[in-house]
């Protein structure tokens, strides 16, 4: 649900029929699969930064999160990437798949942080239209603040006011 939730921030409806063999993720990766974007460029941020942002294919009027928004993200990524490289002989360098699930756990945890009852009305938001789309599978249940305090974050509730001290100082 959630992974479908944060597709859905980009202006593509994983509720919609997609033709073909178009998956609503791959629409969202197709721009940033060619393995030769991996790796940082000249500016220190990752090549599939660039080609996601300057991609027509989901930015459009339904699309929640600006290209400011990704640079800060994608500038939390490199940050995080260079400090856990600092301690390692073989350095990470990111797949497209793995950039792409930072960029959403950089989202995620921006909402949940800064107004986590709006993350939680916008989450019900998007099981009420999952469970209107498919009727005949079980309803899944709404999120409150609460489970998602308790249940999906607990290790990271401890962090959340270093978190927003590290963010305030970028």
């Amino acid at each position: 649900m959630l992974n479908q939730w944060l597709i859905s921030l980009f202006g593509i409806d994983p509720l919609q029929e997609h033709t073909g063999k178009t998956r609503p993720f791959h629409i969202l990766a197709d721009p940033i699969r060619d393995p030769r974007m991996e790796g940082l460029d000249a500016d220190n941020l990752h090549k599939f930064y660039h080609n996601f942002t300057a991609s027509n294919i989901f930015w459009n009027q339904y699309c929640r999160v600006s290209k400011a928004q990704i640079l800060v993200y994608e500038e939390n990524i490199v940050r995080h990437t260079r400090e856990i490289n600092e301690r390692r002989q073989r350095k990470i360098v990111w797949k497209y798949y793995q950039w792409l699930t930072l960029l959403f756990t950089e989202i995620y945890l921006d909402r949940f942080f800064s107004d986590c009852e709006a993350l939680a009305r916008e989450l019900n938001d998007y099981v009420e239209k999952f469970n209107r789309r498919w009727a005949d599978y079980a309803d899944i249940p709404y999120y409150s603040e609460a489970v998602l305090e308790t249940r999906l974050l607990p290790p990271l509730n401890k962090f959340k006011k270093i978190w927003k001290k590290k963010r305030m100082s970028c």
